[in-house]
């Protein structure tokens, strides 16, 4: 599962929420028949960073 997150942060493509991916996260998905494939989501320089909570 990591290689997978490896390969899917090399390319840039983040989760739905623009979070980095997680192991468990792409197993939760490998099993679960109905999840569709992620849309890919590239960072850009125009999307927003996130400010931390205060």
């Amino acid at each position: 599962m990591r290689e997978i997150c490896a390969l899917l942060e090399a390319e840039g493509i983040r989760t739905k929420c623009g979070e980095r991916w997680h192991p468990e996260t792409v197993r939760q998905m490998l099993a679960n028949s109905s999840d569709r494939p992620p849309t890919p989501r590239r960072q850009t320089q125009l999307d927003p960073v996130r400010a931390p909570l205060a």
